[in-house]
């Protein structure tokens, strides 16, 4: 990946600092927060400890984060997701690919079965979180077998949605050395196919919320976003934006919620 290379070494701000920050927000017109950071995990003084912090700041409805990198999520931090209300139940956990060889070349340190054994724990924790990832088609040697991996593990995770991308050697990265790198054709098709399994397996995880009521955030007039990061679109009458409401899905397509407002 270019960009640790591009954008150098971590660096953590401190806790009191982020809290001013956003204690400094008009209250009336930012409801949600998003800690953002390559790697929110490894947040120098402790990422469980600010999110119970910025839980605690007054006026805020919603805390989000991302991106946390799979094998530095912790039971403490799926904890804190799981006892705080504030705290979205959203983990955006970039994935790269479902096989074990390809994912020890990309240098991600673990293998698909600890990625599995993860979104278990997850879900048993906080049965209605979505787990969101990033999947890279076409990486340097994979093999069609190897890229099947990764399509079937993704359509038995049912995840929520998938960002996909066709690999892309990038200059002074150790993969833009390796061998076996892939034809752009080669790349274009796979690319092609992981969208569709993505499509399929984020429709089919959207359709079990049918006919239920769900909490959106209104963003702008008959469009809101539920807890999970999803968003929904209504008719009628429509909140203020910044305002929570409860609208019952009456459809649902792969990447947008259709329902009507219910309070």
């Amino acid at each position: 990946c270019i960009v640790p290379y591009v954008r150098g070494r971590e660096k953590s701000r401190p806790v009191d600092e982020i809290i001013r920050e956003i204690e400094m927000l008009d209250k009336n017109i930012y409801k949600e927060v998003m800690l953002l950071g390559q790697n929110v995990n490894s947040y120098s003084y402790g990422f469980e400890k600010l999110l119970k912090e910025v839980s605690k700041v007054e006026g805020l409805l919603r805390v989000r984060f991302m991106t946390s990198h799979p094998k530095d999520m912790t039971p403490q931090i799926i904890g804190a997701v799981a006892r705080d209300k504030k705290i979205c139940e959203a983990f955006h956990l970039p994935l790269q690919s479902g096989d074990n060889e390809v994912l020890k070349k990309m240098n991600r340190g673990y293998t698909r079965e600890y990625y599995r054994q993860l979104v278990e724990d997850i879900r048993l924790r906080i049965p209605d979180a979505s787990i969101t990832s990033d999947v890279i088609a076409g990486f340097a040697g994979e093999t069609e077998e190897q890229f099947q991996n990764t399509l079937d593990l993704i359509k038995e995770l049912e995840l929520d949605s998938v960002i996909t991308a066709a690999y892309d050697p990038r200059p002074g990265t150790q993969a833009e050395k390796m061998e076996g790198q892939l034809p752009n054709e080669v790349k274009r098709e796979r690319l092609a196919r992981l969208i569709l399994v993505v499509k399929e397996a984020a429709l089919k995880k959207n359709k079990k919320l049918e006919g239920s009521a769900v909490e959106i955030l209104m963003e702008e007039k008959g469009l809101g976003r539920t807890r999970t990061y999803k968003i929904v679109r209504f008719n009628g009458a429509s909140p203020k934006a910044g305002e929570l409401a409860k609208v019952k899905i009456l459809q649902a397509n792969s990447w947008v919620l259709n329902g009507e407002l219910i309070s």
